[in-house]
């Protein structure tokens, strides 16, 4: 019996394209599956952006979307280390990881994401809902 697989989404810094080192940990211990959206809104918090969830809004997070099978409790340690969530999960954190739906062409996977957690009155909203293309 195989494992189903294990998907995460990324709207940020994380995404194919950039160089820090957690996002190239997440390009050698994953596969890109695609180009993905969540049901919500962005905002830039400084010089990084956060994703809020809402399966209601006609907004969406632009984002990508991987297949982190092979070691996801591994790979998902360390992301959280880069996303300051820990474990167990502090409602204080600014991010928390949740498992979503994520547009996926014609159909909706189950994916771990990193959620803002902190208030947003004050975050400027990018209305494209696309970090990479600020």
């Amino acid at each position: 019996m195989s494992e189903l697989p294990v998907y995460l989404f990324v709207y940020g810094t994380l995404q194919p394209g950039f160089v820090n080192p957690f996002a190239q940990l997440l390009n050698q211990n994953s596969q890109y599956v695609g180009h993905g959206t969540l049901r919500g809104r962005l905002y830039s918090i400084g010089r990084y952006p956060g994703a809020v969830y809402d399966a209601n809004s006609p907004s969406h997070v632009q984002g990508s979307i991987f297949d982190i099978s092979h070691n996801p409790t591994d790979l998902l340690t360390h992301l959280d280390e880069y996303e300051g969530v820990n474990t167990p999960a502090n409602p204080t954190d600014e991010y928390c990881r949740a498992m979503v739906p994520i547009n996926y062409g014609d159909d909706e996977l189950p994916c771990w994401t990193y959620l803002y957690n902190w208030p947003v009155s004050v975050e400027q909203l990018i209305a494209s809902g696309n970090y990479v293309n600020l």
